[in-house]
């Protein structure tokens, strides 16, 4: 599939570099909060872009946003709390 691919695409790329005993591993990376609004607190204070543009948007334009991404992140909420499933891709190697 796309994702092994892409795993064995990085590896590749760290072998052209030069490096040896190089490794890709995936692993799981849930995103848990214990509501929207701390999910939404979190995501807006740490990605950059995202703060700026609510900032300048206030929050009248910035209700509909909240509404759509809480709708798009319903099927990983349940009480209120979210949990959102996330993967990481590590890659290593060293140089010989």
């Amino acid at each position: 599939g796309r994702s092994s691919s892409a795993a064995a695409d990085l590896g590749a790329l760290l072998t052209a570099a030069g490096f040896v005993d190089v490794g890709v591993e995936t692993g799981a990376v849930p995103h848990r909060t214990d509501s929207f609004a701390e999910y939404w607190s979190l995501t807006s204070d740490l990605a950059g872009p995202l703060a700026a543009l609510l900032a300048v948007r206030g929050e009248e334009r910035t209700a509909p946003m909240q509404d759509r991404v809480r709708a798009t992140l319903a099927p990983y909420t349940q009480d209120d709390e979210l949990d959102i499933p996330g993967r990481v891709r590590m890659v290593s190697g060293r140089r010989p």
